[in-house]
């Protein structure tokens, strides 16, 4: 993640031991590619003036490889979104959220270990895959001085906001947190879990930020070109030609997992059913009767629970992160590029995860 030094780091007391204990704190997790430091040439050429004998020889080296890449780093750091900014105050431990930027005292620095910024997902598979797409976005517009790394962590689905907690109590690391939203149409409830991994992450003075997919779950993300890489997509083409051909819009929200009933579809709120209204006719009309039970009729499909849709079945995520992970990005990015849902969430992931390796880019 982007750490930048404000004007008021250019005042550092290079005598007090908290200072400069928390600026070699910053500058060791620079130096081990945790994060991306950055300070404007002014202000760093006034820091090293008054730290150099103060510092150890690796935190000055790192110093002046900063100011030997400040031009370039200012090209990339203002166009971040989320960053930190870290000033001096020496009466307290200051942290403070504005928008997407959080204000921390170079004093809570001095107080507080600052490993790899967190992922954390209701599960480790969802989490590795926010990382992969956070790669992608970088390779989509071309960053090759930087690259990403993260710890990836789980939530335990439900359990996620007790996960929350559990982070902010042990570490003060950036954390980014990601969860399913499990709504089937763009208006749906939030379920319990999102909101209160909201209020925990509202409510707490901490480098993290929790958000919610507009899909209903993560495999919702998952462009059809990538599914047709990694399932035999032949046997589903005519649920999907008949639903998604003239319904695109319920792409994000079905459950692609088990797939979603027309029993289930009839025992929804009003709401939902408006949404998926045009699906359960398009699909009424096409079938006679159920070809996997014995009803004979569409007319009692609220007693019928196959698959209006037939769904991709268990470990769907586990084989599109690995066709992900083990194919040619070049060709991975062209189908990804297909359908860039996946894109608004790999750009959050990539300001966390973002690490300077200046020519080791592929």
């Amino acid at each position: 993640m982007l750490f930048q030094f404000d004007a008021t780091l250019a005042n550092i007391d290079p005598t007090s031991h908290a200072q400069i204990r928390a600026l070699e704190n910053l500058l060791g997790a620079f130096q081990s590619g945790n994060h991306f430091l950055f300070c404007r040439m002014k202000e760093l050429r006034t820091l090293i003036a008054k730290v150099t004998g103060h510092v150890s020889s690796p935190s000055l080296a790192m110093l002046q490889t900063m100011l030997n890449r400040s031009v370039e780093d200012w090209e990339f750091a203002k166009n971040l979104e989320y960053k930190v900014i870290v000033f001096i105050d020496d009466e307290k431990s200051a942290i403070y959220r504005e928008k997407n930027l959080w204000n921390v005292s170079l004093h809570y620095l001095a107080h507080s270990g600052l490993l790899q910024s967190a992922i954390l997902g209701e599960n480790e598979l969802d989490a590795e895959l926010f990382l992969i797409f956070a790669d992608f976005y970088r390779r989509k517009h071309g960053i090759r001085s930087f690259g990403v790394k993260a710890r990836l962590k789980s939530g335990g689905g439900s359990g996620l906001p007790t996960a929350i907690e559990r982070y902010l109590e042990c570490e003060a690391s950036p954390c980014l947190s990601i969860s399913d939203s499990d709504r089937f149409h763009p208006a749906g409830e939030l379920s319990s879990t999102v909101k209160k991994c909201g209020k925990i992450v509202r409510e707490r003075a901490a480098v993290i930020e929790y958000v919610f997919l507009e899909e209903r779950e993560v495999e919702n993300l998952i462009p059809l070109a990538v599914l047709d890489r990694v399932v035999e997509l032949d046997r589903f083409l005519g649920a999907f030609d008949c639903l998604f051909s003239d319904c695109p819009e319920l792409w994000p929200y079905v459950d692609l997992k088990t797939g979603p009933t027309l029993k289930w579809m009839r025992a929804q709120d009003s709401r939902t059913q408006e949404f998926w209204a045009r699906a359960k006719v398009r699909l009424e009309k096409k079938r006679q009767g159920c070809p996997s039970c014995d009803h004979a009729t569409i007319d009692v499909a609220e007693t019928c629970s196959c698959s209006a849709i037939p769904g991709f079945g268990p470990g769907l995520l586990e084989k599109c992160i690995a066709y992900l992970r083990d194919n040619p990005p070049r060709l991975v990015l062209q189908l990804l590029n297909n359908d860039t849902r996946w894109e608004r969430i790999g750009k959050i992931a990539f300001n966390f995860a973002v690490i300077p390796f200046g020519e080791r880019a592929a």
